[in-house]
């Protein structure tokens, strides 16, 4: 199968407010449409996700990942700049209509521009982030392969793109505080100087 058919299954199951499998740099991940509420509800349903944590989100450039936030710390763009596409995940204020499951007790959204060509495309060809929330029931390790997240999920997920095994550490999580200063909640590939 090519990648543009791939890429347009993943696509047609996201425009139905379905849930796709994703491979990101670290476990697989289950993705939908970010700005369809009805599609988070029941990607939360299905984790049985604490409604207190975020689910992150991945875009499909920096762009795109502006547009779906709110004002950002200099700090911010700049790290943007020099580690996006990269396992960077940055904190940040939510745009002015966003669902509240897709933020954390700090009422801020976790976004990153993943460095999976295949996944920034799918981002960009949907026209907005897609979430990225690890693909395990609650209690259960993130999948690994693609074959563990069937196992976990079965039917309740539309579609499973095939991405080979994910093993990585998790993004560098990256806060900002009052004064735009990085704040480290969780190390990862990247490492972040204040």
């Amino acid at each position: 199968m090519s990648q543009e058919h791939i890429l347009a299954s993943a696509l047609e199951s996201l425009r139905a407010g379905k849930i796709v499998c994703i491979p990101t740099e670290s476990s697989y991940g289950l993705a939908v449409d970010a700005g369809n509420v009805s599609a988070i509800e029941t990607l939360v349903c299905l984790k049985a996700r604490a409604t207190q944590s975020a689910i992150g989100l991945i875009a499909g450039s920096v762009s795109q990942a502006r547009s779906f936030s709110g004002a950002w710390p200099r700090r911010a763009e700049e790290l943007a700049s020099e580690f996006w596409p990269g396992p960077l995940t940055l904190v940040l204020p939510p745009p002015c209509s966003i669902s509240e499951h897709l933020l954390g007790p700090s009422d801020r959204v976790a976004i990153r521009v993943s460095s999976l060509k295949l996944i920034r495309d799918l981002a960009l060809q949907l026209g907005r982030p897609i979430t990225a929330t690890s693909a395990n029931p609650k209690a259960q390790t993130p999948a690994s392969s693609c074959e563990q997240a069937k196992e976990y999920f079965g039917e309740a997920v539309s579609y499973y793109l095939e991405g080979g095994m994910c093993t990585g550490d998790p993004s560098t999580l990256v806060d900002f505080d009052a004064a735009g200063t990085p704040i480290v909640l969780r190390q990862g590939p990247v490492c972040i100087v204040p």
